[in-house]
């Protein structure tokens, strides 16, 4: 996994209030349940959404304010 990924998870799974590895492990699975108790309904299923699509994860990997967020998350 790219250490871009991987700061994204890192933020993320903060977010989330899980782990980086059960994150990961979840998005392998494709099974989000464990992760989402502490989203909104609505922030869980656009996260669901973004997760299933690969374009649309390569689309929000890609963007400006990930890219921002990357940068300032390595101090950058």
């Amino acid at each position: 996994m790219n250490s871009n990924m991987e700061k994204m998870l890192e933020m993320a799974s903060r977010k989330l209030g899980t782990s980086p590895e059960k994150l990961k492990a979840a998005i392998e699975k494709g099974s989000f349940d464990g992760v989402l108790g502490n989203l909104s309904k609505e922030d869980a299923q656009k996260l669901m959404q973004i997760m299933n699509n690969p374009e649309l994860r390569e689309k929000l990997m890609k963007s400006p304010e990930a890219m921002a967020l990357l940068k300032k998350m390595a101090g950058k």
